[in-house]
């Protein structure tokens, strides 16, 4: 997927997605992995990484330059 689709997909998600505040021991998070097309350096993984993170019901992402992929685990209660 192409980075720049990938953000507008992640933002437009969130954006219509509404949620509530659960306890650590209460959310279910699922995790799932991502190809991504369009990274040109590290810089832009870890900008990937910094959005993902600010979103909200996303409990950790991790962007790999190298392989092209990124990792979310997230809330589905919260985000989709």
């Amino acid at each position: 997927m192409d980075r720049r689709k990938f953000f507008c997909r992640v933002t437009g998600a969130a954006a219509t997605t509404a949620g509530l505040e659960l306890s650590a021991a209460q959310r279910q998070l699922r995790k799932v992995n991502y190809g991504v097309k369009g990274f040109t350096c590290i810089t832009c993984a870890v900008g990937l990484e910094v959005m993902l993170r600010g979103l909200k019901g996303i409990a950790n992402a991790k962007a790999s330059y190298p392989a092209n992929k990124v990792s979310i685990e997230f809330d589905e209660q919260v985000i989709d």
